[in-house]
């Protein structure tokens, strides 16, 4: 039985400092002008105004619960699912992280 192929894409940049927003940040680095056209973007909610930010891009955000309500079976099964992509970066993320770390302390 055959594995599928993934690609994984991080977008790595300097620390930003106190309470800088996610989409400032992204916007700072002037990455996703350089993104080819149509490219799929998996996203955590701190990038919910992204998809009006780059409309070239297909940009993927976890639903959110509306106030005062529930969110949907739909809504919950399309949240896990992104879940389940996004995990594999955050863990890539804390990896690097990690390495560099260990990298400075020697």
């Amino acid at each position: 039985m055959g594995r599928k192929a993934h690609s994984i894409g991080v977008r790595i940049s300097a620390p930003a400092g106190g309470r800088t927003h996610d989409i400032k940040v992204l916007k700072q680095s002037r990455l996703s002008p350089r993104l080819p056209r149509g490219s799929r973007m998996w996203v955590d909610r701190g990038y919910t105004a992204l998809d009006k930010l780059c409309p070239q891009h297909e940009v993927i955000v976890p639903r959110m619960r509306p106030k005062g309500g529930t969110i949907s079976p739909e809504d919950r099964a399309l949240n896990h699912q992104i879940s389940k992509v996004r995990i594999t970066v955050e863990n890539v993320v804390c990896k690097l992280k990690k390495f560099r770390l260990r990298r400075s302390s020697t």
